[in-house]
This record gives C-alpha cells, sequence and structure tokens, in this order.
C-alpha cells in the first residue's frame, strides 16, 4: 500500500488469477480507488470489464500497448506469470499470486504478497483507504491511450473489421472460444470482454483445434448462455465431425470459421521466411454447408464482412447448431 501510494503513473496487470479466484470486484475497488490504468492478460480477459474508462488494452503479445506499460512507475499484477510483459528502468513491481512460486519467474517484484487475489486485494482496499482517499478521475488520460492502441490495432489488416463484426453480432453475455487463429490472435487483443468466465483460450499452449470441442464442454456447463466459437478452418478440422455429438446431445453453439484454404499463420511464415516456398499448409477444404448440414448443423457462408454481425445475431438467436463460415484471402500477422 506504500508503494502504492507513492505512485504517479499507476498501472495495473489483471491476469487469469484474477477470473479463477472471483477477485474481479475486488480488482474494481482497488483500481478506482488508485485511478490505474488497466491492462488485462489473454488470460484475465473479463476479469475486468473492457468497457470501465480506465481499461487500457490487453496485454498479449501486444507491442503497441508498450507506450501505457513503459511510462508506468508502479505496476500492481494480480494473478499473472507476468510473462512477456517485462519491467523498465526505474519501474517498480507490486506482485500478488496464490502461487507464491509464479512471482518473480518472469520479471523481478519489488514487493511479493502471495495471497488469494480476492482476500489480498480487499485487504488492500483498507489499506489505501487509511493512506488517502480516492484519486481524482483519470478516465480521459487512459481513453486517450486505449484509442492510441486500438488505432494502431486496426491499422494492422481486416482482422479488427471482423472483429468488430463479432461483437456486434454476440448478445452481451456471450461465451466466446477463441482458437488458435490469425483472427483470434486479434480478439486476444481487441475484442471487448465484459465479464469473467465469458473468454476461453488455449491459454499459453496455443493448440490449435481447440476451439471447437472446447466450446462443447462451454455450452454443457452454460447451457443458458450462447457460445460463440472464432475458429479457422485447419483448426476447426481438427475435430469438425464432432457436430456429430453436439446434435446428438442438443449440445447447440455458434461457430465463426475464417476461411483462407490454409494453415494461415504457418504459411505465412513459410511464404515469408522461405523465399515464398509452400509446404504441407494448404488445405482442400470440404464444401461447408453440405459437410455440415450431413450431421444436422445448418451452415452459412457469408463473404461480405458488413454482413457478418448479422449473421452471428440470426445464430445466436437460433436455438440450434450454426455454422458461419467467412471465407477471406490470407491475412497479415497481428504481430
Amino acid at each position: 500500500a506504500d508503494v502504492r501510494a507513492g505512485a504517479e503513473r499507476p498501472r495495473v496487470v489483471c491476469g487469469g488469477g484474477v477470473v479463477l479466484g472471483d477477485a474481479a470486484a475486488a480488482l474494481r475497488a482497488v483500481v478506482e480507488h488508485l485511478q490505474a490504468a488497466v491492462v488485462d492478460t489473454r488470460e484475465g480477459k473479463g476479469g475486468f470489464d473492457s468497457r470501465h474508462p480506465l481499461f487500457a488494452g490487453t496485454a498479449w503479445n501486444n507491442k503497441r500497448l508498450r507506450p501505457v506499460i513503459d511510462d508506468a512507475d508502479v505496476i500492481l499484477a494480480v494473478g499473472s506469470r507476468y510473462q512477456a510483459i517485462g519491467i523498465a528502468p526505474g519501474q517498480r513491481l507490486v506482485h500478488i499470486d496464490v502461487d507464491p512460486d509464479q512471482i518473480g519467474r518472469n520479471a523481478p517484484a519489488d514487493v511479493a504478497v502471495a495471497g488469494d487475489a480476492r482476500r489480498t486485494l480487499e485487504a488492500l482496499l483498507v489499506a489505501l483507504d487509511r493512506r488517502f482517499p480516492p484519486r481524482a478521475s483519470r478516465a480521459a488520460v487512459v481513453g486517450a491511450m486505449r484509442e492510441q492502441t486500438q488505432a494502431a490495432l486496426r491499422a494492422v489488416g481486416p482482422q479488427a473489421a471482423m472483429i468488430d463484426a463479432l461483437r456486434a453480432g454476440m448478445p452481451d453475455d456471450a461465451l466466446v472460444v477463441a482458437d488458435t487463429t490469425t483472427v483470434a490472435y486479434m480478439a486476444h487483443m481487441l475484442l471487448p470482454v465484459y465479464e469473467p468466465r465469458s473468454y476461453f483460450s488455449t491459454s499459453y499452449m496455443g493448440t490449435l483445434g481447440f476451439g471447437y470441442p472446447a466450446a462443447l464442454g462451454v455450452k454443457y456447463g452454460r447451457p443458458d448462455r450462447p457460445v460463440v466459437t472464432i475458429t479457422g478452418d485447419g483448426g476447426f478440422l481438427f475435430a469438425a465431425t464432432e457436430m456429430a455429438t453436439a446434435v446428438q446431445h442438443g449440445i447447440h453453439t455458434v461457430t465463426v470459421l475464417f476461411d483462407d484454404g490454409a494453415y494461415g499463420n504457418s504459411n505465412r511464415d513459410q511464404r515469408e521466411n522461405y523465399a515464398g516456398k509452400e509446404y504441407g499448409t494448404l488445405l482442400r477444404n470440404p464444401d461447408w454447408v453440405r459437410f455440415a448440414g450431413a450431421f444436422g448443423v445448418e451452415a452459412e457462408v457469408v463473404p461480405q464482412v458488413d454482413r457478418l454481425a448479422d449473421a452471428v445475431r440470426a445464430a445466436c438467436a437460433a436455438d440450434r447448431s450454426v455454422l458461419v463460415v467467412h471465407p477471406m484471402d490470407r491475412l497479415p500477422s497481428v504481430f
């Protein structure tokens, strides 16, 4: 609390431990007392509402957030391995994690606090309140940071428009499962997420093909909520026959498939780094409508990005399994 009290440019990193530790409300209270800019991680998405005026962005491999992080004088990391975020010269790190072995693993901590995220943050708020009252709003400053970061992401390529369409088409309470694919990479960095346990990724494993079968598990656990998978053609084909499971057992989800006819990221690596030679990364895909229909899944091909939101909206409202396919050209790297 003493370290945080002396901070002029505080930042907070919201990790997956905030979600798993049911600490979202406690984190928000600390953030609003400090008026700190919040950066979440991929695993921490939803631990802090992306619509909050103090939300700055997601740090997952996002070099566009470096100015936000590097400008901090004190960083409070909660429930995070703090991997690939780093510490700039002169910064101080306060690291809270339930697992003491995680503290200091990826960056030296000036203050190490091993403890449950929610209970520790609640105690921290009491200690902060004893030292100073809630600070004046810094929403305008953080908002400018967020706008600059998002503008840089939108300049990458068509992925940003795809993410905007997905968010516009999904209801606020949708649960999102992000596979390992180029559009999902942009989702990690740009898709707004509003509450804990509503965004599911492969975490640091990067498992191709995870998305669709994981979505069936998410839907089984929360049958009252729409579940949307963001996947690519290569990843979806790893477990596409699980459409039989979905229909047989009535586990209905919405799958949004971005089809570039390749294992897109690997194909781009080959073309850019090996003189354009492509080997084993091009795909011969099925007729998606006929393929899904053979299992009893409704499918629609949506070539236009500006029609994607309406297609996703209709699919989320339907009480059946739906596959929405968006054919596209190869995409530039979000990195």
